[in-house]
């Protein structure tokens, strides 16, 4: 018998995104699955939207809950899901007809627990926007080591793998041993998934483009001022840096995870700069963020005798860096 996949669908206020967004997981060619939609306390007309649905097809649960931010909504579902398989849909997004059959098929060619497609990241035109540019992607699915996923995870010019859980198909064994940090705005995808490719012993990558993520203005990665929440990303890069040490991987690793954290903390030190923030004052979140261009900055440049690629990265922020050192 096909194994359930459980489909964890966070909402709140998206009403005019829903219904396609549903449609699609309805149309699935796989058809041994549950439709989690977990309504987080929306004021539009989303949860009419899901009770209509939940009405028609028996696969799908329905639960709302008090607003409590979208990790809330998703550890929610993982409570709720039952599926041998966990996989993610935002609810503004859709997916193509096959997507988790091409996956799960996936599944039984590989020991890996972590499976991921390929995505096409659009306008609400339908225009396709460039978003990962890795010189190098796979015409045809491919392990990927512990090791190999985070290089491909963490490398900051040649980033292969999202950091986000709505491309991925992750086991349940992996998948409801992790939470998403409740009470963070921003990055909470990307500590996730690190803590699940920790567990892990790699990675599948399906080269097909199979999610659809749309990028709509009045989305939490659009036209945003710096606020407090901004940081959570140095929260989250410095937990990865934690993780990855404690796992014993490769300095290489280590050292891409650091120039992660030091490309965050630049794009926030400009921003503050630039006057790109909301009202308030950011002096000791501001300060942190120069630490840790300059220990890791310094450390790039020792480590790789000054002529790192990823150097040029971080010259993109230079005159923001000249404030720093």
């Amino acid at each position: 018998m096909d194994e359930l996949i459980s489909i964890i669908v966070p909402i709140f206020n998206v009403e005019n995104y829903l219904v396609k967004c549903i449609d699609s997981i309805i149309a699935q060619d796989y058809h041994n699955i549950e439709i989690i939609l977990i309504d987080d306390g929306s004021t539009d007309s989303s949860a009419q939207i899901c009770e209509s649905y939940a009405h028609k097809d028996n696969r799908i649960i329905y639960h709302r809950k008090s607003n409590g931010g979208v990790s809330s909504a998703r550890n929610e579902g993982l409570r709720i899901a039952r599926g041998q398989w966990i996989g993610f849909v935002d609810a503004d997004d859709y997916i193509e007809p096959d997507m988790y059959r091409v996956l799960i098929e996936e599944s039984r060619h590989t020991n890996k627990k972590m499976l991921c497609c390929s995505v096409r990241v659009e306008d609400t035109d339908g225009a396709e926007i460039e978003h990962l540019k890795s010189s190098f992607m796979p015409t045809t699915s491919v392990d990927y080591s512990k090791e190999e996923a985070f290089l491909h995870y963490f490398n900051p010019t040649d980033r292969l793998l999202y950091w986000s859980v709505w491309d991925k198909l992750i086991h349940s064994d992996i998948a409801k041993k992790v939470v998403f940090e409740e009470g963070r705005k921003y990055a909470e995808d990307f500590d996730y998934c690190t803590a699940c490719l920790a567990l892990s012993n790699g990675i599948r990558y399906v080269p097909q483009k199979k999610y659809h993520y749309l990028i709509r203005p009045g989305s939490l990665i659009t036209g945003r001022k710096m606020s407090r929440a901004s940081f959570d990303g140095i929260y989250f890069a410095n937990k990865a840096i934690d993780t990855v040490e404690g796992l014993g991987l490769d300095h290489e690793i280590i050292l891409q995870a650091k120039v992660y954290q030091s490309i965050a903390a630049t794009r926030l030190i400009r921003s503050f700069y630039k006057g790109e923030s909301e009202k308030g004052s950011f002096d000791s979140e501001i300060k942190e963020c120069r630490k840790i261009v300059k220990s890791s900055g310094f450390e790039i440049i020792k480590r790789t005798k000054g002529k790192s690629k990823y150097l040029v990265l971080l010259a993109k922020y230079m005159p923001w860096l000249f404030r720093i050192i």
